[in-house]
């Protein structure tokens, strides 16, 4: 059976296509109009806390490449498409004197600038040619990433990309605006981000409720 964001994702499609006809005059009536709509179901991201990254950052990890293009991960909130076609060639100094990241990002086919840190461009190694990430393959995201967790204490469901959703909600965790958070998502709608937002606000209504004279 189908999830219903997969069934909702799928209608979008069968939608388009069928809209398309109707433009192009393939079929006389647009059968959109007899269709109901469907709704997106809310899903729980997964993340890490800031205790729970640091530990996993000093944790050695057996393909020490997995470790770093992990780290930075988080400290540029890109995705494992981006990350493993990243070269050198793209990260150069902004006019602030900072670092920047200048690419097309795989998803969405635009171009996009996205600020690192001096802190996360350590994690790069030491500057060269080509690929950044040499070495890195797209399997170590799976069996090699699990048992990195594990090694880390880490024993939550959670995959290579939820360290993007980590990225996220530690930023807005630490203040950093919903908007500004959705450009270094390069995230084409601020709604997309907005999901980030409201994980912290269920922290914060843990907190507000984790003091209580009446345990």
């Amino acid at each position: 059976p189908l999830g219903q964001n997969s069934i909702v994702g799928s209608l979008i499609v069968f939608r388009t296509v069928i809209n398309k006809a109707y433009v192009d005059k393939m079929i006389e009536t647009n059968l959109n109009d007899f269709f109901d709509g469907e709704n997106y179901e809310k899903t729980q991201k997964a993340y890490l806390t800031f205790d729970e990254f640091k530990r996993l950052a000093d944790t050695p990890c057996k393909f020490d490449v997995l470790r770093r293009i992990s780290v930075f991960a988080v400290f540029s909130a890109l995705r494992v498409s981006d990350l493993e076609r990243l070269e050198w060639s793209q990260i150069s100094k902004a006019p602030d004197g900072q670092y920047c990241i200048r690419k097309t990002i795989v998803k969405s086919h635009r171009d996009e600038t996205v600020f690192v840190s001096d802190e996360a461009l350590s994690w790069c190694g030491q500057r060269g040619e080509g690929y950044v990430f040499k070495g890195f393959r797209r399997s170590m995201t799976r069996e090699p990433f699990q048992k990195w967790l594990r090694d880390a204490g880490i024993t939550k469901k959670f995959t290579f990309h939820c360290l993007r959703h980590t990225a996220a909600t530690l930023m807005i965790s630490e203040g950093v605006d919903i908007y500004t958070v959705s450009k270094m998502l390069t995230h084409k709608n601020v709604q997309t981000t907005q999901i980030y937002a409201d994980i912290v606000d269920e922290k914060k209504r843990k907190a507000a409720n984790a003091i209580s004279l009446l345990k």
